[in-house]
C-alpha cells in the first residue's frame, strides 16, 4: 500500500443491508429522501466495475459492507444504510466559521456559540478552548442543509468571570476540508452621550407645531428618549422615533430622532418649558426649549449677548504635565448654560455654578492636540431659551514654520550693596510665543520654597520672532555655597515629546560665563 492510499476497515458482518431486503419501486415511493438517495448510491456502486473506479485498487465485499483502499478519493458511511460512500475530492469544501454572541449582557453565566456555513459533506465536529484547555458541555446541533451545502452551529455556557477577562473563546471547526477557527470573546463597548438639540416647527396657519429631538453621534445603541412638558412626561404615542448607525475605526456610533406634534393652542396661550431627555443605561443629558407667547413670529429668534471670557491656560501645567484646563467663564443673573464643543461641534463639558450669577465651563487640553492647532468654541445661553446662544472661539494656530529659542544664563552681577542676588535666563527668537522658563536648585524644583523668587517677564515681539527672560532671586549665601541652578526653557519648537533646553550654573562655573551686560529691568538688589 503506498503512502498515498488509505484503508478503511470492513464493519462488520452481518446478514445484509436494510437497503437489500427493499425494492426499487418501494424506496421510489418513501418519503425520506435520504433514504431514496442512499438507494440510489448503492446501486450506482454496484454497477461499478473494478476498472471504473478511478483511484481505486482493490474492492471485496464482507458481510454486506465494503472495504476499500482508495487515492485520491473521501470515503463516509451512510447514517441510514450503514455503507461506505466514496466522494470526490471536487465534492470537498471546507466550512466558513462565524463567533456568535449573545443579545444583551444577561447574568450569571454567558451563552456563546458558534456557526460554521457552506460546507460539503455534512460531517462536521465542534471543538471548544478557553487558555489553552478544551471545554466541555458544548451543545452542537444537526447540520441543515441548503443548496447542495451545509450549515452546522454549536454553543456552550461560559463563566462570567472567565468572559470578562476579554481573553477568547476559540470555537474549532473540524471538517474533512480542513479545520477552522474563530475567536469568540466580549468586545469594548464604547459610550458616548450624543450632542442633543431640539428644533421647533409651525405649520402656515400655526394651527399644528411640531417638535424635534435630534441625537447625533452616541454609543451603544440602547437608549431611550422622553419628552416632558413642564417637568412631566407626555404619553409615548404622541411621539415617534427612528435611528441610524455609521462604523468607524473608533466603533459603530448612532443617530436618532424623536419628534412630537401638537396643536398649538394646546400649548403656546400659556408658555411651556419642552425637555427632551436622551437616557442609557448609565446616564442621560438633556436639552431644553421654552415656548410660548412671542414664540414662533415672524421675527427669528434673538440672542442675549454675553461677556464671555475665556481664561488663559497654564503653560506650567501644559508643559510639565502634557495637559491643562481650558476656562470658559460667564456672569450673568439669570441661569446660563455654558459648553466647551470642538471643531467638530462636539460637547465637551456642561456649565458648573461655583458662585453666584457665574456660570464656567472646563474642558481638558492635551499637549498634542495643543501644540498641533486647535478651533474650539465656547458658547452661552439662557437656560431653557431658544435664543441662538452667543459664542466665542479659542483659535490655536501654531503656525508651519516654528522656530526653537536661543538661552543664555547669566550669572549675578557682582554688587557688594546687595544681599540678594538674581539670575537671569535670556529666551531669544523664539516662534511661537508659547514658552515657559522654569527653575530647579540642585534639582529640586523651587514652587513653595520662600528663599527663592521667580518671575518671567511677557514676550517681547521683534518681528516675526519674540524673546523672554525669567529671573531668580535668591540670598547671596544661597550662591556661595556651591548650589546648582538650572534653568529649564520648554517650547513647543523642540520635539514631540516634550523635551526643555537645560542651562545649568554654579558659582564655580560662573566665571567662564561670558557676561552679557542687558538693561532687562529693574535693579537686581531687593529690599532688605
Amino acid at each position: 500500500m503506498t503512502a498515498s492510499e488509505r484503508t478503511y476497515p470492513a464493519r462488520r458482518k452481518r446478514e445484509s443491508s436494510p437497503l437489500t431486503k427493499l425494492s426499487d419501486r418501494e424506496v421510489e415511493k418513501s418519503d425520506d429522501e435520504s433514504l431514496r438517495n442512499a438507494w440510489r448510491r448503492v446501486q450506482t456502486h454496484k454497477g461499478l466495475s473494478r476498472d471504473s473506479v478511478a483511484g481505486s485498487t482493490h474492492t471485496s465485499a464482507h458481510g454486506g459492507g465494503f472495504t476499500k483502499k482508495i487515492s485520491k478519493t473521501t470515503n463516509y458511511i451512510s447514517s441510514i444504510t450503514g455503507t461506505v460512500v466514496t466522494v470526490s475530492d471536487s465534492a470537498v469544501k471546507a466550512p466558513n466559521v462565524f463567533p456568535l454572541v449573545q443579545c444583551g449582557s444577561g447574568t450569571g453565566e454567558v451563552t456563546i456559540g458558534c456557526m460554521a456555513t457552506g460546507f460539503m459533506p455534512a460531517s462536521l465536529t465542534f471543538k471548544w478552548e478557553f487558555g489553552g484547555s478544551e471545554l466541555a458541555d458544548a451543545v452542537q446541533y444537526p447540520t441543515s442543509k441548503k443548496d447542495n451545502q451545509y450549515t452546522g452551529v454549536s454553543q456552550i455556557r461560559v463563566r462570567r468571570q472567565d468572559w470578562d477577562t476579554r481573553k477568547p473563546f476559540t470555537c474549532s471547526a473540524v471538517h474533512a476540508g480542513g479545520t477552522v477557527t474563530a475567536d469568540v470573546l466580549k468586545q469594548e463597548v464604547v459610550h458616548k452621550l450624543p450632542a442633543l438639540s431640539i428644533l421647533i416647527s409651525e405649520t402656515e396657519s400655526r394651527a399644528m407645531v411640531s417638535f424635534g429631538c435630534f441625537a447625533a453621534n452616541f454609543s451603544p445603541k440602547d437608549y431611550t428618549i422622553t419628552w416632558l412638558r413642564n417637568g412631566k412626561k407626555i404619553d409615548p404615542s404622541e411621539s415617534s422615533t427612528s435611528s441610524e448607525g455609521k462604523k468607524n475605526e473608533n466603533g459603530t456610533f448612532y443617530n436618532a430622532a424623536s419628534y412630537i406634534q401638537v396643536e398649538e393652542n394646546r400649548w403656546k396661550d400659556d408658555g411651556t418649558n419642552i425637555t427632551c431627555t436622551f437616557a442609557n443605561k448609565e446616564e442621560h443629558v438633556d436639552a431644553h426649549l421654552t415656548y410660548g407667547a412671542g414664540c414662533g413670529g415672524d421675527d427669528p429668534p434673538t440672542s442675549t449677548k454675553f461677556e464671555i471670557d475665556i481664561l488663559p491656560i497654564s503653560l506650567e501645567t501644559m508643559y510639565l504635565e502634557n495637559n491643562a484646563e481650558l476656562v470658559c467663564k460667564v456672569q450673568s443673573r439669570d441661569p446660563v448654560e455654558v459648553k466647551w464643543f470642538n471643531e467638530s461641534g462636539e460637547v465637551l463639558s456642561n456649565s458648573t455654578n461655583p458662585s453666584s450669577n457665574t456660570y464656567i465651563a472646563t474642558a481638558m487640553i492635551k499637549y498634542d492636540e495643543w501644540s498641533k492647532g486647535m478651533n474650539w468654541y465656547c458658547e452661552a445661553s439662557i437656560k431653557d431659551s431658544i435664543e441662538v446662544p452667543t459664542r466665542k472661539d479659542f483659535v490655536k494656530n501654531n503656525g508651519p514654520n516654528r522656530v526653537p529659542p536661543s538661552v543664555y544664563l547669566l550669572p549675578p552681577v557682582d554688587d557688594l550693596s546687595c544681599t540678594n542676588l538674581t539670575l537671569t535666563c535670556f529666551v531669544k527668537d523664539f516662534y511661537p510665543e508659547d514658552v515657559l522658563v522654569h527653575w530647579l536648585v540642585d534639582n529640586l524644583t523651587i514652587d513653595g520654597n520662600s528663599l527663592y523668587s521667580h518671575k518671567t517677564t511677557n514676550v517681547i515681539e521683534n518681528g516675526d520672532l519674540f524673546s523672554t527672560y525669567g529671573q531668580l532671586t535668591f540670598s547671596s549665601d544661597g550662591w556661595k555655597d556651591g548650589r546648582v541652578f538650572r534653568c529649564e526653557v520648554y517650547h513647543m519648537s523642540m520635539d514631540s515629546k516634550n523635551q526643555p533646553i537645560v542651562k545649568l550654573i554654579t558659582e564655580k562655573s560662573s566665571g567662564n560665563v561670558n557676561i552679557i551686560n542687558m538693561n532687562m529691568g529693574p535693579s537686581t538688589c531687593l529690599p532688605q
